[in-house]
């Protein structure tokens, strides 16, 4: 599991993750970008990723299939989402190669929310500093949903580096 030195949820419904990656930044962005990586990491839980498609510029589409049974929320009520696949979809709103990512981002299993997702990067002498921001929430439920969802990606891509 990550080191989490700040999880938070403010007024406005966003969290915040901000963690020290034992890799380069490049190497961070990397994970972030390349589809094989993120077929290793990105989803929650015991969930896999079978499918991503991108197109890695600005204003250009993203979609991630997750593949598994997971608890989700949608508004005020809670549901077992038995569909097999889940998607979560969404637009490049900003990418500088090694320091920021910055997306739109709306799943499947909550279709009339859009959030946004910007995740900047930082070298530091023992690592990459990344700090995640996801605002925009629609619910407390939909952010605790995240909030786990987050938590058990980035264990993930925290696994991913500290295995090399």
């Amino acid at each position: 599991m990550p080191t989490l030195e700040s999880v938070s949820a403010a007024r406005s419904l966003s969290l915040q993750f901000n963690q020290l990656i034992p890799a380069t930044s490049a190497e961070v962005f990397n994970a972030w970008t390349n589809p094989d990586l993120l077929k290793v990491w990105f989803a929650p839980g015991n969930m896999t990723v079978p499918n991503v498609a991108r197109e890695l510029r600005t204003s250009g589409a993203y979609r991630i299939e997750m593949q598994g049974t997971i608890a989700v929320h949608n508004g005020a009520e809670s549901l077992r989402n038995e569909d097999p696949v889940v998607v979560a979809r969404g637009v490049y709103t900003r990418l500088v190669p090694g320091h920021q990512i910055a997306y739109t981002w709306a799943g499947s299993w909550n279709p009339t929310e859009e959030s946004h997702v910007t995740v900047r990067l930082l070298e530091e002498p023992a690592g990459t500093r990344l700090t995640l921001d996801h605002e925009g929430f629609h619910s407390e439920q939909s952010l605790q949903v995240h909030r786990s969802g987050w938590q058990s990606s980035l264990a993930k891509l925290q696994e991913l580096f500290s295995r090399n």
